[in-house]
């Protein structure tokens, strides 16, 4: 019970910060079903039309967020690499034997990658500056929700020092190599 309630926190945390640093999201909506030469000449689709095709607006920030990120895959392996950075340095310092890097990394870089193209942190930055503070949002959201799920895998919450190691060294790690 425990663990669910941890689960659901964090779920919460998750929904407040895209709330809070986010317009609301549209999905795609179908407008219709058309033929294909009706959509051309823009007549009205009868009855007899065969061949049949969807017309779809635009959804906005969702696909907007992800065609940020698939325009730049070097932007999210660096954040990949920064991620696995912070837990294998982590795990030095502690001497961990038990588990692996990847899943010490893996409630921060799923996190990471739920909430950080949604808060912008994909989007084209012209300058230094705008690399740096576009992911402001995403990072003070993402690690403190990346806290919550490791406790939630763990069974107990981690320590407040470690929010704080974790939210300092994941800011230098994340804006250090942008």
């Amino acid at each position: 019970m425990g663990r669910v309630l941890m689960l659901g926190l964090a779920l919460l945390l998750a929904l407040e910060g895209i709330a809070a640093f986010s317009p609301p999201l549209q999905l795609t909506s179908f407008v219709g079903i058309q033929h294909a030469s009706c959509l051309r000449t823009r007549v009205p689709h009868t009855a007899g039309c065969r061949r049949l095709s969807m017309q779809a607006q635009p959804a906005g920030k969702l696909d907007a967020a992800i065609k940020d990120v698939k325009e730049r895959p070097a932007v999210a392996g660096g954040d990949a690499a920064a991620l696995l950075v912070f837990a294998a340095i982590g795990r030095a310092n502690h001497g961990s034997d038990d588990g692996s890097v990847l899943l010490t990394a893996l409630p921060f870089a799923l996190s990471w990658f739920l909430l950080a193209p949604v808060l912008g942190a994909y989007k084209p930055a012209r300058t230094l500056n705008q690399a740096v503070t576009g992911i402001l949002p995403a990072w003070a959201i993402s690690v403190p929700l990346g806290c919550v799920l490791r406790g939630a895998i763990n069974g107990r919450m981690p320590a407040a020092p470690f929010w704080v190691v974790a939210l300092v060294a994941t800011g230098v790690l994340l804006g250090g190599w942008r």
